[in-house]
């Protein structure tokens, strides 16, 4: 459960994309049951070989880009120009 907990931004939207493409109506336990699989599998593999998942990166990568932008121009520290 630790590899689910380092990406569930991924997770949560691929699951927004899987329940809005497949037809879920019929067998929902199995599809409920498929999706726990498929997401458990998926994080693992991606957890030990790569790290953190592919949208948590891209949130932590922009993250940091907008706070050393931030730091740059003074704002946090009281040193910019109103």
């Amino acid at each position: 459960m630790i590899a689910a907990g380092t990406m569930t931004l991924t997770l949560y939207a691929t699951h927004l994309v899987f329940i809005t493409l497949a037809d879920i109506e019929t067998l929902p336990v199995l599809w409920f049951a498929i999706q726990i699989g498929v997401a458990g599998l998926f994080a693992t593999a991606w957890h030990f070989s790569l790290g953190r998942g592919p949208l948590e990166r891209v949130v932590a990568t922009s993250s940091r880009a907008v706070s050393a932008a931030v730091n740059r121009a003074g704002l946090m520290t009281g040193r910019h120009s109103s």
